[in-house]
């Protein structure tokens, strides 16, 4: 497989004589790569590395979200600012990478 079948063929002309030439043409022929399945082993691997972000993330941030709220002379600019990241995060942690771990188990792309 060469590069002519993943990327469409390019023809740009950046340096030299003939700048006016920026032709991007795409074949009839043109395929998509998509990559191999993932195996049972690389699954397991995944699922067990998605799983400790989750929990990792999650506690984490709940943990320094309860400091942070809890403590009084935790209250000011740069604290919330922190506070704010920290929510952030925990919000990605519970509701997107839990499907990407569904993905990786059904073999979705």
């Amino acid at each position: 497989m060469d590069a002519t079948t993943i990327f469409p063929l390019i023809n740009v002309t950046l340096f030299g004589n003939n700048t006016s030439t920026t032709n991007l043409t795409y074949g009839s022929d043109y395929e998509y790569y998509y990559p191999e399945e993932h195996s049972v082993i690389m699954k397991v691997v995944l699922c067990i590395m998605y799983l400790s972000i989750i929990l990792i993330c999650g506690t984490g941030n709940s943990l320094l979200l309860a400091v942070l709220i809890r403590v009084n002379h935790l209250r000011s600019v740069t604290y919330v600012l922190i506070a704010n990241l920290t929510t952030s995060d925990l919000i990605v942690a519970v509701f997107c990478v839990p499907f990407f771990l569904v993905n990786v188990v059904l073999d979705r792309r």
